[in-house]
């Protein structure tokens, strides 16, 4: 006899999927972060509010990932609403479920161990910078 898992119970888990794959990509967490440091009514600019720190990437390469990759899977979960003109982005209606996972992890970050939250390659010779979104400047 296989175990199934109650209805309730299996969306919970594809949720929770849903909610670590849109957060799987370092720019779309700084995305959420840039969204969670504006308030709840206003749009971050893009592609500056994705990009972070110290990444060394192109503002180019950034928006292509942006276009159609980052923004099409966040706004397919209701994370992120987005427009071209101007580039920007809100919050979406399940913006709090990204949010609450952020928020976590800010505030747990002083626990995680050092490979996790320092800067470099975790061998404890990093820039010494502890883990930490950039915010993004608030589009008006």
């Amino acid at each position: 006899m296989a175990f199934e898992r109650p209805r309730t119970e299996t969306r919970v888990v594809e949720r929770w999927n849903r909610v670590f794959e849109a957060l799987s990509a370092a720019s779309r967490r700084q995305l959420v972060a840039s969204l969670l440091e504006a308030g709840p009514a206003e749009s971050v600019a893009l592609p500056e509010a994705a990009q972070c720190p110290g990444d060394g990437e192109d503002q180019r390469a950034v928006t292509v990932r942006l276009h159609h990759r980052d923004l099409p899977l966040l706004s397919d979960g209701d994370y992120v609403d987005w427009s071209r003109e101007p580039f920007c982005a809100s919050r979406g209606d399940n913006f709090d479920e990204l949010a609450a996972v952020i928020e976590a992890i800010e505030t747990a970050a002083p626990t995680f161990p050092e490979q996790l939250a320092e800067g470099g390659d975790g061998d404890g010779h990093g820039d010494g910078d502890r883990f930490e979104f950039k915010r993004a400047p608030v589009d008006q």
